[in-house]
């Protein structure tokens, strides 16, 4: 008996074609007489002991390979045979899949991002960088990934035990240790780490301070020679004249000094009003580094009041006064990020430190402590560039 394999690419999973030849065209001859004409191995016959049904141990033998096998119980002979069930093409058909789970984990994670942006301030209010932010949320995605896969693979063997004892998949033996298990399983982790990027990217941007943003001084901003902004920082009513007190001794501590980013001249403070409420503000000429080029603006440093938030809130604005514009331009996101640096350096003081800059601005602006402490806002809580910017 020979096999003659089915050679047409569209019966490629079919079973083996047996031809069987008549009785006077086989030689039967002894082993190793055949080995010596050069026959070769084309099949194995085992005899089973008494009591072992041999069909039974066929069909058990072939579901853990891939051999055809034959079976005889005396009366008749089955043929028992694997046959790989996996193609290339097949990897098509899960294509729907894969994109509608993509779409679904770029969704969730996205929300995720959005509802999360005070937490992402907070964040990095607290000193996390905006690297470690987005490593958050990739570190979330891929505990996700992790424990969905698992759970995912145990949920397939349970609910296909649970068919193979139901009788619904009669005939069909699982192998979970398949390469094709291994590749979906990975797969499914790739999909969700990949569908995070761009949610992670997100988290980043956010987490960016907005001085430090390609965006954050627009070219609007620049169409004179005048910028005006609100910095991210809000104080409590009582504090207003002691922040401004912390400003003005560390601006008094880089006047006329040409050592490091930043040098002021010509300090002055001004307690002026703003839509009836207290305005105290530092007048100041700044030189920006590198100094050779020449680069300055007169700088006005407020704490106004916004009546729309209900909240004191710093202003800055800031006139050119020597230098060419381009070089103005690109220095300018410096100084205003210094600013934001020794304010939030504000967070840090002890209350009996904050209370000596309070005694010390009631004299630098001549005000009593009644004036000082102007009626408090239901939203004032301390400076915090997280509050500001949320």
């Amino acid at each position: 008996m020979m096999a003659e394999r089915a050679s047409t690419e569209e019966k490629a999973d079919t079973l083996e074609n047996y031809v069987h030849y008549p009785s006077d065209q086989i030689a039967i001859v002894p082993f190793k007489f055949g080995r010596e004409l050069g026959a070769t191995l084309r099949g194995v016959a085992v005899r089973t002991r008494q009591g072992v049904d041999a069909v039974s141990e066929a069909e058990r033998f072939a579901r853990r390979s891939n051999q055809t096998i034959l079976g005889s119980n005396r009366e008749q002979v089955t043929l028992f045979a694997s046959v790989s069930g996996s193609k290339l093409s097949a990897a098509g058909q899960i294509g729907v899949p894969i994109l509608l789970g993509f779409i679904m984990v770029l969704g969730t994670m996205l929300g995720s991002v959005y509802e999360r942006r005070r937490e992402i301030f907070v964040y990095n209010s607290v000193g996390l960088s905006p690297t470690h932010v987005a490593s958050l949320f990739l570190a979330e995605s891929a505990v996700y990934a992790t424990v969905g896969a698992c759970f995912g693979y145990l949920l397939g063997q349970v609910v296909s035990r649970i068919l193979l004892l139901t009788g619904a998949l009669s005939g069909l033996s699982l192998n979970y240790s398949a390469g094709a298990t291994v590749f979906v399983t990975a797969l499914t982790m790739l999909i969700v780490l990949g569908s995070t990027i761009y949610p992670a990217r997100q988290a980043f941007l956010a987490a960016i301070p907005e001085s430090r943003r390609e965006d954050a001084l627009g070219d609007e901003q620049f169409a004179s020679d005048r910028v005006s902004s609100f910095l991210p920082f809000v104080a409590i009513p009582a504090n207003i004249y002691a922040m401004q007190a912390y400003m003005h001794e560390y601006l008094e501590s880089i006047q006329g000094v040409t050592v490091g980013r930043l040098a002021v001249d010509n300090l002055r403070v001004h307690n002026g009003q703003e839509a009836d409420k207290p305005s105290p503000t530092l007048l100041f000429r700044a030189w920006m580094a590198p100094f050779d080029l020449g680069i300055s603006h007169d700088v006005q440093l407020r704490v106004v009041y916004r009546p729309e938030r209900d909240v004191y809130q710093y202003h800055v604005t800031a006139v050119r006064f020597s230098g060419d514009q381009q070089s103005w331009r690109r220095l300018t996101p410096r100084f205003i990020l210094s600013l934001r640096k020794q304010l939030l350096m504000w967070r840090i003081l002890t209350p009996e430190s904050q209370a000596e800059y309070a005694e010390r601005g009631r004299r630098l602006f001549g005000v009593s402590a009644e004036t000082a402490s102007p009626a408090p806002t239901p939203e004032g809580a301390g400076a915090s560039e997280a509050e500001a910017r949320a």
